[in-house]
């Protein structure tokens, strides 16, 4: 071999070496890059998923908001007038409001009238046990005793998450005195959990915390996540990132303390 073409083939030994080595750091910087980016998009889609449940429980308050202050209400609290379940607590009624619970307490804490509705099946259904402890003393839904007082949140029950609102009965002219509580709920069940993805354009699933059947991302995100650390990133395989949210318990909001396994978990 010549000198000549020993060195040409140095040359050519280098420029290779140079452009995998070129080649090598483009592909780490892209990579890093794109990583960062999947990642902030990921928590982009979190937050609007996020937002969703949040404005789905602003629904539930506004629709409280338009019943609790009307002076047929406001009677009927006081006097449990059947003209009044027939006329306005009909089947059709809470399938069009898309509730799941109604509950009409009066001033001394009892339930003047309660109804528990299948959305899906279009059906009346018995009101749960842990529904009707939402109306016991010491409920985080019960002494509200200014006429503008609200309470509006997320419910962790026995029978899944339940999006929940209450506020005082008033007069049409949003006065007093106050004359008890109307509560209102909808499920954060399969369905509705689906009704968001669609709106929101997002893969969206909810679990809680003593979910038996929370698969094992959900449990390593919910060993991760807590108050001061609210959201977790997990890759899912080489292409996909999965972004995971706390909801906060109605409880939790009213007492400042509370566990972090008492949310339920949302993933994008």
């Amino acid at each position: 071999m010549t000198l000549r073409t020993k060195m040409i083939l140095m040359i050519c030994v280098t420029c290779a070496l140079s452009i995998a080595a070129l080649f090598f750091i483009q592909q780490t910087i892209l990579a890093k890059r794109f990583s960062r980016l999947e990642q902030e998009n990921t928590s982009q889609n979190l937050a609007r998923a996020t937002s969703a449940v949040l404005e789905d429980v602003s629904s539930v308050d506004t629709t409280v908001g338009d019943w609790a202050p009307w002076d047929d209400t406001y009677v009927f609290v006081q006097d449990g007038n059947t003209d009044y379940i027939a006329n306005n607590l009909n089947d059709e009624t809470l399938s069009n409001l898309g509730m799941n619970i109604m509950l009409f307490i009066n001033n001394a804490g009892e339930l003047v009238y309660g109804k528990a509705f299948d959305l899906e099946n279009e059906a009346e259904t018995p009101l749960p046990s842990s529904v009707l402890d939402l109306v016991a003393s010491g409920s985080p839904l019960m002494g509200l005793i200014g006429e503008q007082d609200s309470v509006s949140g997320i419910l962790s029950l026995p029978e899944g998450p339940l999006l929940i609102a209450a506020q005082p009965i008033l007069t049409s002219q949003k006065q007093g005195p106050i004359q008890g509580t109307l509560i209102m709920g909808r499920n954060l069940d399969s369905a509705e959990v689906a009704r968001l993805a669609d709106l929101t354009h997002l893969s969206l699933i909810v679990y809680q915390p003593n979910d038996d059947n929370m698969p094992a991302d959900f449990q390593l995100a919910q060993s991760s996540l807590s108050e001061e650390q609210p959201t977790f990133f997990h890759p899912l395989s080489s292409d996909s990132v999965a972004g995971y949210g706390l909801l906060t318990d109605i409880h939790r909001e009213r007492t400042r303390r509370c566990h972090q396994d008492d949310s339920p978990q949302v993933r994008r």
